[in-house]
């Protein structure tokens, strides 16, 4: 009976998951409401840095590689158009990666 004072009342939220796993609509859809608000803020906060750091890495040069022709360049393009433009031929090149990304979606 003394372990019983330490569980939180049933009306807890502590208690949503498991009422959402056993068939709960509504506790379900607030925490799926939860977590799309959190996705959202954690996007908007850290996207424009994320997108920023990655362009400036991939903008690098590394040793010994050939120069791309003048019309190639990513010089003349900004850095996100840059950024999604050479992620989308990696797409193309591996079209698995489409559906791995998705499963880790799931």
């Amino acid at each position: 009976m003394q372990r019983r004072r330490f569980a939180p009342d049933l009306e807890s939220v502590v208690w949503w998951p498991a009422r959402a796993a056993l068939g709960d609509g509504e506790a379900l859809l607030l925490l799926l409401a939860g977590g799309l608000i959190l996705l959202g803020a954690v996007m908007v906060i850290f996207s424009p840095r994320f997108a920023d750091t990655v362009v400036r890495v991939s903008a690098k040069r590394g040793a010994g590689r050939c120069k791309a022709p003048a019309s190639r360049r990513f010089a003349q393009v900004r850095g996100k158009q840059a950024l999604r433009w050479k992620e989308f031929v990696l797409l193309r090149r591996d079209p698995w990666l489409v559906s791995q990304t998705l499963m880790q979606l799931l």
